[in-house]
């Protein structure tokens, strides 16, 4: 894995000079330039007076097309050039790196730390996509090539890469992992069928044969493709994505008092609701606040003689039918669940006395129901009443088990 790291950063260093097709489109440039200059009466030592105007006339083309065109290829050796100079700048780095590799354990260590910067600075700040790198890591590495004709200048050097190929490798932990990763034999994949793998293009310095002045230069023109910035949909445009380190520790601890500040002021609305609802550990609407859509409802139901009505939070009553007197049968204590049953039970207790008997008190026992109201009305013992109910709070996972629901 240091082997192919290593290559693969010379690689990046090296773009023009190691295997990428330049051969055939420098020389190829460089004599069109001198027809073009001649052709234009560029060329001050042969210039003669006329001469521009027969010979483009005679070729029947545009001066403008082919001046158009010697800048193209003016623009793309420069490139050349520009990459070969650092190319040669980065030899000497390289070299010494190279040479720390092979001393000490340490200087490995640091070489290699080195070399990992080197590369990735050289991808980020190159803006090279995943696209370029497997061209450049398929071109490199003799293993992924299908044979070794990278050096005849006639032959794309794109049907030695292609199809993309891995292997499996063992990294420097002991696991074994596929090489190169997923996301670079996808984007091999993408190159080959972008490019002629078939394509044939030679060019003889010493022939006037091939010397026709072209209008335009194609991308890909004598097998040289002009290089495009990494794509936002890149893999590597994420994985370089810029951290924000814009904010000062001083505007961080500005951000974060104000953020406990409104976890606070939220930890007290909540405080607020629990109260209001009994969440929390308050019984006062029930255990999940169930009852508190309906703590100011009061129900009623007429059995027999009497009305009794019970106010949930407030008090119960009984009154006979007709009659604008009630007597108090008991202040809301609560509800609790029945530990047998399971069922709700309301409870509403110290209501008036009986004439030589207890204080009054009401239970109702609740089932599900769409609407609270109360079912039956009954006192099986003297001044203790019991109500049935039916409520929509009863409508829980355990009413809901009960019935095979």
């Amino acid at each position: 894995c240091r082997f192919h790291f290593r290559v693969t950063f010379i690689a990046l260093s090296l773009f023009i000079r190691l295997y990428l097709p330049r051969s055939t489109f420098k020389p190829r440039a460089e004599a069109l330039i001198l027809s073009i200059d001649s052709m234009l009466g560029l060329d001050e030592d042969n210039a003669v007076e006329g001469e521009e105007n027969d010979a483009v006339n005679q070729l029947n083309i545009d001066p403008m097309a082919i001046q158009m065109a010697r800048g193209t290829l003016s623009r793309r050796l420069s490139h050349i050039e520009r990459g070969e100079y650092f190319a040669s700048s980065a030899v000497i780095l390289l070299d010494s790196l190279q040479q720390a590799m092979e001393a000490t354990e340490e200087d490995q260590t640091s070489a290699l730390f080195t070399m990992k910067q080197l590369a990735l600075g050289t991808l980020n700040y190159g803006n090279i996509g995943s696209e370029d790198v497997a061209e450049i890591l398929y071109s490199l590495i003799p293993d992924y090539r299908m044979s070794d004709d990278h050096d005849n200048a006639c032959t794309s050097h794109f049907a030695s890469l292609c199809p993309p190929r891995s292997q499996s490798v063992t990294s420097s932990s002991g696991l074994s992992v596929t090489y190169p990763p997923s996301f670079i034999i996808t984007a091999a994949e993408a190159r080959c069928e972008q490019r002629d793998l078939s394509s044939q293009v030679c060019f003889d310095v010493k022939s006037d044969e091939q010397t026709d002045i072209p209008t335009s230069i194609p991308d890909g023109y004598y097998n040289y493709f002009v290089h495009q910035s990494r794509s936002e949909d890149d893999y590597l445009t994420e994985s370089f994505r810029p951290l924000d380190f814009s904010m000062t520790i001083a505007e961080l601890e500005i951000e974060q008092i104000a953020l406990e500040t409104e976890i606070s002021e939220l930890e007290r609305n909540l405080q607020d609701l629990e109260g209001k609802i009994g969440g929390g550990d308050s019984p006062k609407y029930g255990a999940d606040g169930e009852l508190y859509g309906i703590r100011d409802d009061c129900v009623s139901l007429e059995a027999g003689k009497y009305e009794y009505g019970v106010c949930f939070f407030q008090g119960a009553t009984q009154k006979e039918i007709g009659s604008h007197s009630s007597t108090d049968l008991g202040k809301w204590e609560g509800m609790e669940i029945h530990k047998e049953t399971g069922l709700r039970v309301m409870k509403w207790t110290n209501g008036a006395k009986c004439w030589n008997g207890p204080k009054r008190s009401i239970e109702a026992s609740v089932t599900c129901g769409r609407e609270t109201k109360i079912l039956t009305a009954d006192e099986p013992d003297t001044c203790r009443y019991v109500l049935a109910m039916e409520s929509h709070i009863a409508c829980d996972d355990r009413f809901k088990l009960q019935n095979d629901l």
